[in-house]
């Protein structure tokens, strides 16, 4: 939200005066009211400290009522009396209890006399009797403890003070109760509370008048500021109006900042009118110098049209020469096409043979391999005769010693009956074992015969075969010949149309370039339009630069 300078000063002076006032304000509050508390505080100790003498006077005052019994030899009996009548304030009175616990005085009461309360609590837990008796026995003779007022059940926080009188066993006090206490701290505690509330009370009337004379005086100053500039406001107004007169100066009667301020802005409209006059003279050459652009612009356009003619001549001429390239390239690569076709099939003829080659040469190994095998087949056979040898000799050999045995068993008569059997049936077995391997030699023979027959064949077979490789071999280097001539054509013919893409590649770069400066014509001649445009624009606008210059008065 914007703010006038008049309210920023008053605000820039009050401000301040208000925050002080605050702090100030603040600043005594506090430190009076920690004043009053702290006087709380010491009210509460020096009134504590008076109401315990004020029970120990008074204690005092009960042992000098009954000093001569107890000092001259009476008994409790004839001080109990005395002490029962002595009464003070609302609600004081004398108690006693005897040593161990039995209540013997409760002021003018007879409530519970007789009886044990050694073991009485009160409300908090503290036992009541037995501190007693241990205060007035050991200790300074306080002791603070929750006892209810007389005629009340709630029990109200109580200190008592209490002597021991040893040769009657007897306890004897009073005390005084903390709301007594309190009354007081509370009567004192409302009186600091309203002198605190005169003096905040003060305090702000104060500071109010404070702030409406600061408010009065910033009003003051501020019109000695608000004038002037109100002065200087109009007239920069009208400056600003459209119509300004640039002879016109303002005037501030102050030696200070504001009549600066004057100074200046008179500077400013001085050096202005200057400038307007300045203006007025270029906007007067700006007219001449763009009559003479739109001139040197509608000359340019006439050069550049012709100049756009000659190139689309050029570009025809050489799209033509790009064309007859082309087909060059094109004759070349169908040239080409077909040396590759022929090469790729005269390399797949050479794979063939190849391939053929190798299955050749691996049959004529295997044919080598399985003549080898057939030569050891026909060494086994000429082994198995000489064993078929040896086994018809030891078929003799049994024969004749089956002979001698049927002989001597002969000899032995019934003795070698059982012999002769079986020299009988041994030289059976060795007839059938010399027709078995008469008939195993035959075989043998007609095998050896048909191996060595087999080894001469595949003998034969592998010279064929050797031929037929050497054959394939030529063959393959006869295609390689054909592959190499197959090679340089083609080698021709790429060199023909990489030159005849070279030729197309300039034509089409030349075509380009055509293109380009054509296009570049266009350009210049669109640039030539606008600078046209431009120039009338900016005749025109030297008309407006010249009227608006007319609108301050300079002189």
């Amino acid at each position: 939200m914007p703010i006038s300078i008049r309210s920023r000063l008053l605000v820039l002076a009050m401000a301040p005066v208000i925050a002080l006032a605050a702090v100030l304000f603040f600043t005594f509050t506090y430190q009076t009211q920690s004043l009053v508390d702290e006087q709380m505080r010491t009210a509460e100790t020096r009134v504590s400290e008076v109401k315990r003498a004020e029970l120990k006077g008074l204690m005092d005052m009960a042992y000098t009522s009954i000093k001569h019994i107890y000092e001259n030899g009476g008994s409790l009996e004839e001080a109990l009396p005395i002490l029962r009548d002595l009464q003070f304030g609302q609600n004081g009175y004398i108690f006693g209890y005897r040593d161990n616990g039995e209540r013997v005085l409760l002021g003018q009461s007879d409530k519970g006399l007789g009886e044990n309360l050694w073991d009485l609590q009160d409300s908090k837990g503290n036992y009541l009797v037995r501190g007693l008796v241990n205060a007035a026995k050991t200790g300074d003779g306080y002791y603070t403890y929750w006892f209810p007022k007389p005629g009340q059940e709630e029990a109200s926080p109580k200190q008592s003070y209490s002597i021991f009188l040893d040769r009657w066993g007897v306890m004897i006090g009073t005390g005084f109760y903390f709301d007594d206490v309190d009354a007081v701290l509370a009567e004192l505690r409302s009186k600091g509370d309203e002198e605190l509330s005169k003096s905040v009370t003060a305090i702000l009337l104060i500071t109010l008048v404070a702030v409406i004379a600061t408010a009065i005086i910033g009003l003051g100053f501020s019109l000695t500021i608000i004038r002037p500039l109100s002065k200087i406001t109009d007239s920069v107004r009208a400056l600003s109006s459209g119509d300004a007169d640039l002879t016109a100066r303002v005037s501030v009667n102050d030696r200070f900042e504001l009549g600066q301020l004057a100074e200046h802005i008179n500077t400013f409209i001085k050096l202005l009118a200057d400038l307007i006059q300045d203006v007025k003279s270029n906007a007067r050459l700006t007219h001449q110098n763009a009559e003479t652009i739109s001139g040197h612009t509608d000359a340019l356009a006439t050069l550049v049209n012709e100049q756009d003619a000659e190139t689309d001549q050029v570009a025809t001429a050489v799209t033509e020469m790009t064309s007859a390239a082309s087909e060059i390239s094109s004759s070349a690569a169908s040239a080409a096409n077909s040396a590759a076709e022929a090469n790729q099939e005269t390399g797949n003829a050479k794979g063939i043979i190849s391939n053929a080659a190798a299955e050749m040469n691996a049959l004529n190994n295997d044919i080598g391999s399985s003549a080898y095998e057939v030569e050891e087949l026909g060494k086994g056979v000429e082994g198995i005769n000489s064993v078929i040898e040896v086994i018809n000799t030891i078929a003799d050999q049994t024969n004749l010693l089956a002979l001698n045995a049927a002989i001597e068993a002969a000899r032995a008569g019934e003795h070698g009956r059982g012999f002769s059997v079986v020299a009988d049936e041994v030289r059976s077995l060795a007839r059938k074992t010399q027709s078995s391997t008469e008939e195993i030699d035959e075989m043998i023979r007609n095998l050896s015969s048909r191996a060595s027959a087999a080894v001469s064949s595949i003998r034969t077979s592998s010279e064929r075969s050797s031929k037929a490789l050497s054959a394939n071999t030529e063959a393959v280097e006869a295609i390689d010949r054909v592959v190499e001539a197959i090679g340089q054509i083609t080698q021709m013919n790429e060199q023909v149309a990489a030159a005849s893409e070279e030729q197309s590649s300039v034509c089409e770069d030349i075509t380009k370039r055509l293109v380009t400066i054509s296009d570049k014509s266009k350009e210049t001649s669109e640039k030539g339009r606008e600078s046209n445009v431009s120039a009338n624009t900016l005749l025109g606008n030297a008309d407006g630069l010249q009227k608006l210059a007319g609108r301050f008065r300079t002189s």
